[in-house]
């Protein structure tokens, strides 16, 4: 048994007994605010248990309540100011979810900061950002030291600047060197008794959260406490999370949304995630309910069931972050027959868009990945084939050069979607417009996915269709309901690609414009391409398609060290390639000779299925190499 912060005495996942049914339907998707709502939530479910770390202690509701208005208190006593930014680097464990609400309770924005980005990259986020104070783990102030620096580069730890900021600095975790001597101790905050009056507002930005970009242009989404409060209520209710459920996951917006739903949230050990250790974490699920996995965490989670692990026998698993294929479907039904699968469908801009079970999705003909119906409030159009949404979940905006949120930001000087009658998207909203670029007008955002909506059918269910859907962008072809079943009149949505180039791997978003143009000026690299080659559970190989300058010394022969060396400095350490292709061109297609990119990934999955020509490097990290040219490997 472990005592939380009130002395009340809890079992190892926090376990008090059955609970009744919601006391509320948490599905509208109605605009609130995500700190209020929480702190109600900590009072209405006050002796339940809330948040277990993976050390095992647990703290009820009421605790975390407290914690968090300490925390806030304490912040304001400091100095901290409403509408302050926190560059946030702190593992998700309950010391650090307690410190970022409290920021949120304190009138602040908390900054998600990407360990192992380039530094270019994070020092041009960084600078839009602005951010008054940073939190990180004391180990990443260690990191930038001498001596040190470049082994947490290699492993991905490294946070540029860390030490240097002039700001205020707040830690987790015991004082390491290299650490400012004002930082403040995070835990310390949270046990200051303090107390703070905390209202609704749901238009004060809470979140910023980078996706992609370039250095010249970062691509930062910013969100309200009241789009954040509509995206957690929406997800609750999508998945159906009740009172006193436990949800085992260390995704930090799933965690968010259990509590808001006065769930109960434990947390993986950081050593034994499913990559690492799978059959530590399928023990870890044992008396969950609910669980988020990425697809590729899915497969590893089934092999350790196979292989003799016990089924946790959990209600549901949530997947998203990648496509979810049919395989990964029959896999799991063969190997958790009592757990449901649930896919979700969303973006960081506007997050969830739609939720479906595996029986729907297995049922849909195809073409294109049924990723199931809007939830409610969302809306959606298809304008020039790419796939337009709003909803009360939607994001403020992008922010611009000044570090506010625009709806100017994302268009880099391009004219940006215009809202037709109604404020529906026009379908001049993607003229003139990079394809692969998503818009946002205030209302509509336009998606880089191409997409098809299915209309539900007269009596509510989204119908099966047996026409073949049309091709984007072109009239007619309507799908024509073959069937219908009991559910909601909102449409479904069927995607048939990305008209961008990123690549998802696990959990890992992944845009190779950040390193190709990198890759490229290297001496021994004439061309460079980043792609993303699906296997059977969803998940995608990365590959770096190379074609190589020769060197005349060497014969005419490509040398591969040279070549590796560039993928290995010039790459992050998260978007590190599964594998390289050497090829004597790339091709290209139209009169203006473009990079023909599908023409790229179908010759990479040719190669793919053959034996390697050879490998590079030695042991975990030897790179399988497939070449149409003669290389040197000394």
């Amino acid at each position: 048994m472990t005592a939380d912060a009130e002395g009340a005495a809890v079992g190892p996942h926090g376990e008090v007994g059955t609970v009744g049914a919601h006391s509320e339907a948490r599905t509208t998707g109605a605009r609130g605010d995500i700190i209020v709502r929480l702190l109600a939530a900590c009072e209405e479910f006050a002796d339940r248990p809330a948040i277990t770390g993976a050390d095992g202690t647990t703290w009820t509701f009421k605790s975390l309540g407290i914690r968090i208005r300490n925390t806030a208190a304490a912040l304001r006593d400091r100095g901290f100011s409403p509408g302050d930014r926190v560059q946030f680097s702190i593992r998700p464990q309950p010391r650090g979810i307690v410190f970022a609400l409290g920021v949120v309770a304190a009138g602040g924005v908390i900054a998600f900061a990407d360990l192992g980005v380039a530094e270019d990259v994070f020092a041009a986020r960084r600078r839009r950002i602005g951010p008054n104070h940073v939190a990180a783990e004391s180990v990443l102030y260690s990191a930038g030291l001498p001596g040190v620096r470049r082994i947490a580069r290699r492993a991905g730890i490294l946070l540029p600047g860390l030490r240097e900021h002039t700001g205020g600095h707040f830690h987790a975790g015991p004082r390491l060197p290299g650490m400012p001597r004002h930082s403040a101790d995070v835990e310390a905050l949270a046990a200051r008794i303090g107390k703070i009056e905390v209202g609704a507002e749901p238009d004060r930005l809470c979140l910023l959260v980078s996706t992609s970009g370039t250095t010249a242009h970062p691509r930062i989404v910013a969100h309200s406490r009241g789009s954040l409060d509509a995206a957690m209520q929406l997800f609750s209710g999508a998945v159906d999370i009740a009172p006193g459920e436990r949800v085992h996951s260390d995704q930090f917006f799933l965690g968010l949304a259990a509590l808001c739903a006065g769930a109960h949230w434990s947390m993986p050990a950081a050593a034994a995630p499913p990559r690492k250790d799978p059959a530590g974490f399928v023990r870890g699920l044992r008396g969950a309910q609910v669980s988020f996995l990425v697809p590729a965490d899915v497969e590893l989670v089934t092999d350790a069931i196979a292989a003799g692990a016990p089924d946790p026998r959990l209600r549901s698993i949530i997947v998203g972050a990648a496509p979810v294929t049919a395989s990964l479907l029959d896999t799991v039904a063969q190997t958790m027959p009592r757990t449901r699968v649930l896919a979700t469908y969303g973006m960081t801009e506007v997050l969830p868009i739609a939720v479906t079970d595996a029986a729907d999705k297995l049922a849909h003909p195809g073409p294109g990945d049924y990723v199931g119906r809007l939830l409610p409030g969302v809306e959606a159009r298809v304008v020039r084939g790419r796939l337009a949404l709003r909803g009360p979940n939607m994001m403020v905006g992008y922010l611009d050069a000044e570090g506010e949120p625009t709806t100017e930001a994302i268009s880099e000087g391009a004219p940006r979607a215009e809202a037709g009658a109604e404020g529906e998207p026009t379908t001049e909203a993607g003229a003139g417009h990079e394809a692969h670029t998503p818009h946002f007008d205030g209302t509509w955002l336009l998606t880089t996915d191409l997409a098809e909506l299915l209309p539900a059918a007269p009596g509510g269910a989204t119908p099966r269709t047996t026409a073949t859907p049309r091709t984007p962008g072109s009239p007619g072809g309507t799908p024509e309901p073959s069937g219908a079943s009991a559910g909601s009149h909102r449409p479904g949505v069927v995607l048939l690609g990305r008209s961008g180039d990123m690549i998802i791997r696990g959990s890992t978003n992944i845009y190779p414009g950040l390193y190709e143009p990198a890759l490229a000026a290297h001496p021994a690299i004439s061309h460079a391409v980043l792609v993303g080659i699906s296997d059977d559970f969803g998940d995608e190989r990365v590959v770096a398609v190379v074609v190589p300058r020769t060197h005349e010394s060497a014969g005419g022969t490509v040398r591969l060290p040279e070549i590796a060396e560039a993928l290995r400095t010039r790459i992050d350490h998260d978007a590190q390639p599964d594998a390289l292709v050497l090829l004597p061109a790339l091709p290209t297609s139209g009169r203006s000779a473009k990079l023909d990119r599908p023409a790229v990934r179908r010759a990479v999955a040719g190669l793919l299925g053959l034996v390697p020509t050879t490998w590079v490097g030695a042991g975990a990290s030897a790179l399988p190499v497939y070449s149409e040219l003669d290389t040197d490997e000394g």
